[in-house]
């Protein structure tokens, strides 16, 4: 109806224009509406089965992507904790040995994400270390403490380890499960095969991550555990209709998840549980739907995707739709829906039937309500809808002014008191923010700082509890503790360290506690194969706690006992020294007197008929004067200023021809065992001296056997180094051959070992040792330039090493020609005899005289140049032949007489004889152009011999 249309009455229709305008507009907008909606229905009806087909697809569509954006928040939550993990341990702020620390923080983590399972970390020991919050149990399989048993654990309230012990599987290295070989494969996060437990009939999935450490090093495996329980009530949840069908299968068409409940099932023989497959499964619309992917679509492993279709299911018409859903790290698996044709075109017929009734009564209510609904309710919400939306643009001047006493201004009022507790609460929010942001910058950096003390001391850091148990251990290097910090902390001291540095370091404690002040202790701990020192030093800490610090001061040990050692051997030479002076003063008086008793017995044994009892007696006394002689060479040997004819010598041929001979010397119950090097080095030496020594050492060891036992002689190459210096006296670096003597007799006891060295020294009984032995093998050592030392153990036998300097020489094998013995010969010559032993200057004379010899005497070195020089100047035709010159006597001395001499006569022969040994400073007085030696005492045919072989050189 238009204006034209209308009563041809104006004035009526401008008397009643406002109530009519609005009954009309009324009018206008209900049959519109009614129109509509009959249009509507009709279209609906009409175009519903058409339509239907669009809305099955975006009811398909919708589901599909709501089922892949709960999957996809789902399944990134493990992942999200493997690399938190990862980036935790390698950032230092998460201890994967303190496995307390380490199951506290996985427990915390299930706290967050409580649709996970177990959340865990293998080390590569195998060590297995997991908490389950949902289940609320612990797993451990420590290898150290339960054989590589996994424990199943019931955890203190907050995820603290306890000893209740749930169950326990024996023989569990996590190295051998198959997650762990995928993780170490892959090198990267990845996921696992779906696992079905046996006992529970749950299917599980895994999310693993290898953790490397910042050096590249490989530590283990973080693991997180999936219920894909889960994902069936996800299906479940987001069902487009409750009569649809949707389910979940991997590459292989083994079900994953299904709306329609269980995707395990009994297997052929009915004795056990297995996955199902889709196309098997108990429900006939899932497997139905399957074979129609199959069929229509190549199959699950071929679907790339979303595809959609329709097929005639056992359940009648179906809308089937499937989609490939890839997650990351290799999870790839297919997204099946079925939804049935009635769910869709039911609602549709009963709405396109109810259209016209709907219709009427929609126009009632339009009309009646429509204007009084309009202005009572929809102004007063879009004021609210305006004052909220300025609200969220922080615009919090405008409050809402709606003056109504109804629900609409009760809620106004309302909503102004929430804006306003709002404000507050968001201001109050604001300044809480910013000081919790302050603290924990502050807290941050003096976690850094302290992180960074620890990190830099030497020392190893201790924070024990109140109770005495260890609360922390940090150490610069681990191989200074007793124990891994896993096995310390929690347990006392007690329970860590051995009894005896156990008791010491409580008492310490005990102290710190009772005296609040710093406590110092020094302490031994055996860690790997020897002991360590450690200088302890502990303080009062926070809350009755006491903070310990622990230095390693082993090497300060070993220097101060190597120092103790160096001052011993110093102390030692030193006193040898001083003995060896005094031994060598006396030798050269002892000479004298031996020379004059054995001559005088050589002139009676010479006079006397053989065989008679004067001349007996007189052969003794020679034979006591001989063994007095060998008395002085060991003195003089041990004193080092025995004369030495050094070479070339093969230590293994003075071994063999020495074990000959005390092999006939020692009791046959002493077996004399040899191993000498093949390729033995030659050194510098005297044969003789070291076949004296070897001598020596073997009637030591005899005499320590008295029961029998055995003789062990070894040579060996060797190198000594500045430290194996350090502990042997007289040692120098560089290659030395070894001399080894050992027996297995009675030992020496440690307080005699120091004294060993010292002449007329000896632990044997009166009149069974002179004492002189080992001191001579000390000197003819020193005069080989080599170190000796010792070793005993009292009844285990002893042990002596002698180390020679070795040379590059070739050793001749022959030794030298032997001598052979004849009478004294008879010369001709004029003779000056020096000695200051009147004793000694007769008995030469008369000697030599008999052989047919001048002899001239002289007491001092000034008698002996004025006779040379009146016979050199003054009787030219009767000069003298041969000064036999004594070097020690009182006055001039022999060693000025030879210079004088020589100034006087450049050619003069001089014979040196004297109760002293020739030192290098007498080697020296040899090499100034003396003729020869004779040492005192000598037997009068050995000077006779001596003399002629130097006169006849002429």
């Amino acid at each position: 109806m238009t204006p034209s249309s209308q009563s041809p009455r104006p004035r009526a229709v401008l008397a009643l224009r406002s109530p009519r305008l609005r009954t009309l507009l009324i009018v206008y907008f209900s049959l519109l509406l009614a129109a509509a909606m009959l249009a509507t229905g009709m279209i609906v009806y009409r175009g519903g089965y058409v339509a239907a087909e669009r809305l099955v697809e975006s009811i398909q569509v919708s589901s599909l992507q709501s089922i892949q954006g709960e999957l996809d928040g789902y399944l990134s939550a493990p992942m999200q904790v493997n690399q938190t993990n990862s980036t935790l341990a390698r950032g230092g702020f998460l201890d994967l040995e303190n496995t307390a620390g380490l199951v506290s923080v996985l427990w915390s983590q299930g706290t967050l994400f409580p649709d996970l399972g177990t959340i865990a970390f293998a080390n590569d020991r195998g060590e297995f270390v997991g908490a389950n919050r949902p289940e609320n149990y612990v797993v451990l399989a420590l290898q150290a403490q339960t054989g590589g048993a996994i424990r199943k654990l019931e955890p203190g309230p907050q995820g603290e380890i306890t000893s209740t012990i749930l169950s326990e599987k024996p023989g569990y290295d996590a190295r051998q499960r198959s997650w762990y070989q995928d993780a170490v494969a892959a090198g990267h996060p990845t996921w696992t095969d779906i696992n079905l437990s046996v006992t529970t009939a749950r299917l599980d999935l895994s999310a693993v991550t290898p953790y490397y450490e910042p050096t590249g090093a490989f530590r283990g495996v973080f693991l997180v555990d999936v219920a894909l329980p889960q994902i069936t009530r996800f299906l479940q949840k987001h069902l487009p209709d409750e009569r649809a069908v949707v389910f979940i299968v991997d590459r292989k068409g083994a079900l994953v998840g299904s709306s329609t409940g269980s995707v395990v099932q009994r297997n052929g023989n009915g004795a056990g549980l297995e996955r199902a497959t889709a196309t098997q499964s108990a429900d006939p619309v899932v497997a139905h739907a399957a074979l129609y992917v199959q069929e229509q679509w190549g199959g699950f492993s071929n679907l790339q995707g979303a595809v959609h279709g329709t097929a005639e299911l056992a359940a009648g018409l179906h809308f089937i739709s499937a989609a490939a859903y890839r997650h990351g790290n290799g999870l790839d698996w297919v997204i099946v829906s079925a939804i049935p044709e009635a769910a869709v075109t039911g609602p549709i017929q009963a709405s396109a039937q109810s259209t016209l009734a709907l219709g009427v009564l929609a126009f009632l209510l339009t009309v009646l309500g429509g204007v009084w609904i309009a202005h009572w309710v929809a102004n007063p919400l879009a004021q609210i809808a305006k004052a909220a939306k300025a609200i969220g643009a922080g615009e919090w001047s405008e409050p809402l002014l709606l003056h109504r006493r109804d629900e609409v201004g009760e809620l106004a009022a309302a909503f102004n008191g929430m804006a306003q507790r709002l404000k507050m609460s968001l201001d109050a929010l604001s300044q809480e923010v910013a000081l919790r942001t302050r603290q924990a910058h502050d807290l941050e950096e003096s976690e850094q700082r302290t992180r960074a003390m620890v990190r830099a001391m030497p020392d190893i850091l201790f924070v024990m509890g109140e109770d005495g148990r260890f609360v922390d251990c940090q150490s610069p290097n681990p191989d200074h503790l007793y124990l891994p910090p896993g096995e310390i902390i929690g347990k006392t001291v007690a329970e860590v360290l051995p009894p005896e540095s156990a008791v010491a370091f409580t008492d310490l404690l005990e102290r710190t506690r009772a005296e609040g002040t710093l406590q110092t202790l020094e302490y031994t701990l055996p860690i790997g194969d020897r002991d360590m020192f450690f200088e302890a030093r502990t303080v009062p800490y926070q809350q009755g706690q006491t903070l310990a610090l622990c230095r390693d001061i082993t090497e300060r040990h070993i220097a101060a006992r190597e120092l103790r050692s160096l001052e011993q051997q110093a102390a030692q030479s030193q006193r040898l020294e001083a003995i060896g002076t005094l031994s060598s003063g006396i030798a050269h008086d002892f000479n004298n007197l031996l020379q004059a008793i054995l001559g005088y017995a050589e002139l009676l044994s010479f006079a006397l008929k053989p065989g008679s009892p004067p001349h007996e007696h007189a052969e003794k006394v020679k034979s006591a004067a001989e063994r007095g002689r060998v008395l002085v060479q060991g003195l003089l040997a041990f004193n080092r200023k025995e004369p030495l004819e050094l070479g070339p010598v093969s230590l293994n041929r003075e071994v063999e021809q020495s074990v000959a001979l005390l092999e006939r010397t020692l009791p046959k119950m002493v077996s004399i065992r040899t191993h000498l090097a093949a390729d033995l080095r030659p050194i510098l030496g005297d044969a003789n001296q070291l076949s004296q020594l070897l001598l020596n050492l073997g009637i030591n060891a005899r005499d320590a056997m008295p029961e029998g036992g055995v003789l062990q002689i070894t040579t060996r190459n060797v190198e000594l180094s500045e430290r194996d210096c350090a502990t042997l006296l007289d040692a120098e670096p560089g290659e030395h051959v070894l001399l080894e003597v050992a027996d297995t007799g009675v030992g020496i006891e440690p307080s005699h070992q120091a004294r060993i060295f010292e002449p007329f020294f000896t632990t044997k009984e009166v009149g069974k040792g002179s004492g002189l032995g080992l001191s001579a093998v000390y000197g003819i050592v020193q005069n080989h330039r080599g170190s000796i030392a010792c070793t005993s153990t009292l009844g285990q036998g002893t042990r002596f090493r002698i180390f020679f300097p070795a040379i590059e020489d070739v050793v001749r094998m022959d030794g030298p020609a032997p001598v052979e013995p004849g009478a004294s010969p008879t010369g001709k010559g004029t003779i000056l005899l020096v000695d200051d032993e009147p004793a000694i200057r007769d008995l030469g004379q008369g000697f030599l005289e008999d052989k047919g010899y001048r002899v001239l005497t002289a007491a001092n070195g000034e008698e002996a140049l004025a006779r040379y020089r009146g016979h050199w100047e003054h009787e030219a035709a009767d000069r003298i032949d041969l000064v036999v010159l004594d070097l020690g006597m009182p006055g001039m001395g022999g060693r000025k007489c030879l210079q004088a001499l020589q100034g006087i006569d450049p050619g003069v022969r001089v014979l040196i004889a004297t109760g002293y040994s020739m030192t290098r400073q007498g080697q020296g007085i040899l090499d100034a152009g003396v003729a020869g030696y004779i040492g005192k005492p000598y037997r009068l045919d050995e000077l006779a011999s001596k003399i002629g072989a130097l006169l006849s050189e002429e």
